[in-house]
């Protein structure tokens, strides 16, 4: 049974996130990064949004 588009949970989290004004998710699932990008697809508001592994900001502080 597949969910509908705006109903994942990852749409949902997206949404979530672009309400609270965050310009960077961070996750060290490779599923959920997989999701999110999936997601970031389908909402438009999403587009500067970035999705992020957590080993991709530790090596950009470096």
């Amino acid at each position: 049974m597949e969910t509908a588009k705006g109903e994942r949970f990852s749409d949902l989290r997206l949404q979530q996130a672009i309400k609270a004004g965050a310009e960077v998710l961070v996750t060290t699932c490779p599923y959920c990064i997989s999701q999110f990008e999936d997601s970031k697809l389908t909402l438009k508001e999403s587009e500067g949004l970035q999705i992020m592994d957590l080993t991709e900001v530790i090596h950009e502080v470096i």
